[in-house]
């Protein structure tokens, strides 16, 4: 088992919604090494919005631009989403600029592009995931960060990067950034339905909500319901 750093549960506003543009890559599940499977994300949906106990004043204009989801052992043990689009945070006349945001799911770390240098600016609870789908979808969700239950909060190296871009030094390691939610979806098909230990005409023709921990073991075959 891996070792995680639990995040406190904080209060977020200023949730800002979108669908990103038509997501690109390969469809469905591709073997991945040692018997697992890596499925590319096909839709997706994000809240993410600043903190407002970060102190700052901002934008955040983003949308999820691609991504996978790696299964291993029926569990999910891991992936990667990535961002468009961008965060502006202002302080007085200055102004910084975050893009290239990208969550690693196993880790829960969020890296980013600040005025062009790359750093680690955040870490976020990623333990507890919720596996979604409507009756008749062909996409089973993944939420991430759903309920109050995970927020981005800065690392010591976030905090100083941003506190020397707009010459303040009010911002550090552990204080709220971003809080939302996001979901992604992945194409149902056999393989990733038997990584959730069902088939994929049973996945598609029925619903489920299901929270799970990250690399829990996943058994739908009790869950899929019609309502």
């Amino acid at each position: 088992m891996r070792s995680r750093r639990k995040l406190a549960t904080l209060t977020a506003a200023l949730m800002i919604g979108s669908v990103g543009p038509a997501l690109t890559g390969v469809a469905g599940a591709v073997p991945a090494a040692a018997g697992g499977t890596i499925v590319t994300v096909m839709d997706a949906t994000q809240a993410l919005g600043l903190d407002p106990s970060s102190g700052l004043d901002g934008l955040a204009a983003l949308w999820v631009g691609g991504g996978r989801v790696a299964f291993f052992g029926h569990r999910i043990s891991g992936g990667t989403i990535r961002f468009g689009g961008e965060i502006t945070v202002r302080s007085g006349a200055r102004t910084a600029r975050l893009t290239d945001l990208t969550l690693d799911i196993g880790t829960g770390t969020v890296d980013a592009t600040l005025d062009s240098q790359p750093l680690r600016l955040a870490t976020m609870d990623t333990d507890n995931l919720r596996l979604r789908k409507n009756p008749g979808d062909k996409n089973l969700y993944l939420g991430i960060g759903f309920g109050e239950d995970s927020r981005a909060v800065l690392t010591s190296d976030g905090a100083a990067a941003l506190n020397s871009a707009l010459a303040i030094g009010t911002l550090e390691q552990g204080l709220p950034l971003l809080g939302g939610t996001i979901s992604v979806g992945l194409a149902v098909d056999e393989r990733v339905a038997a990584e959730v230990n069902t088939d994929a005409p049973a996945l598609i023709e029925n619903g489920v909500v299901v929270d799970i921990g990250l690399d829990e073991r996943i058994d739908l075959s009790d869950d899929l319901g019609r309502g």
